[in-house]
């Protein structure tokens, strides 16, 4: 990892021999299975909560990663260095017993975690004996067991997606990208705006914006997120 890449949040099993990645049917929660030189085995869970709760739907601003210990002694290092302002701003970093603060200009970030907060910001190895749970939301104290917490989150976000009926989507692609729309997914997936994306692409907004409605389209999506679900599916886009 370069030291000066930014914008980043990624979790490195040391020594690490083999890597398989798949979605839970009909869902964006993401399940990566890491294995070792020594055999060793983690699976790690990524999710978006959203789910029904007390009748409304809960969507709150969090990313959950769980990382669970499958076999062995599996050591991981996370590199967290969010960057703000399109990257051109590094956040300050406080810390509490439990967490570390990513204080933007206009946002601030709050890592949760019961993995070690110095091994996390030092992106120092650590040995995942059991499950280590990683919450990246807002600024907010969270007053529950937090592995208690990222569990009922998969677990919710699952169960919601499984019972919510959803409209049919092909199977392929309705017709083939242009190559610039090809470009333009790619930065999608990275998770640019439209504004970022004419940026980088030298484009105005209105064209990016043409693009990326073209690109929804093409894979029957009525969202972004849904348009890269799908185009990892079809193997467009690799997350």
């Amino acid at each position: 990892m370069p030291d000066d890449a930014r914008g980043i949040w990624s979790i490195e099993l040391v020594d690490c021999a083999e890597i398989a990645q798949s979605y839970a049917d009909n869902t964006a929660v993401l399940v990566t299975r890491m294995i070792d030189r020594a055999g060793a085995v983690v699976e790690i869970t990524d999710c978006a909560p959203r789910f029904v709760h007390h009748g409304r739907l809960h969507q709150p601003m969090t990313i959950a990663r769980r990382i669970k210990r499958l076999t062995g002694s599996p050591r991981v290092i996370v590199h967290l260095r969010p960057a703000f302002q399109y990257g051109r701003s590094r956040p300050t970093t406080t810390t509490g017993s439990h967490h570390i603060r990513y204080v933007g200009p206009d946002l601030t970030l709050r890592l949760t975690t019961d993995a070690s907060i110095t091994a996390v910001l030092e992106e120092r190895p650590l040995f995942v004996e059991d499950t280590v749970t990683l919450l990246l939301g807002a600024d907010e104290t969270i007053p529950d067991p937090l592995a208690e917490l990222g569990r009922s989150f998969v677990e919710e976000t699952l169960a919601h997606t499984v019972m919510r009926p959803r409209p049919p989507r092909p199977a392929a692609l309705v017709e083939p990208l242009t190559p610039r729309e090809s470009e333009v997914l790619q930065l999608l997936a990275q998770g640019l705006p439209n504004k970022a994306i004419a940026e980088r692409l030298r484009i105005s907004d209105h064209t990016a914006k043409f693009h990326v409605n073209a690109i929804l389209g093409k894979l029957g999506a009525q969202t972004r997120t849904e348009a890269i679900v799908h185009a990892a599916r079809l193997g467009l886009v690799l997350l």
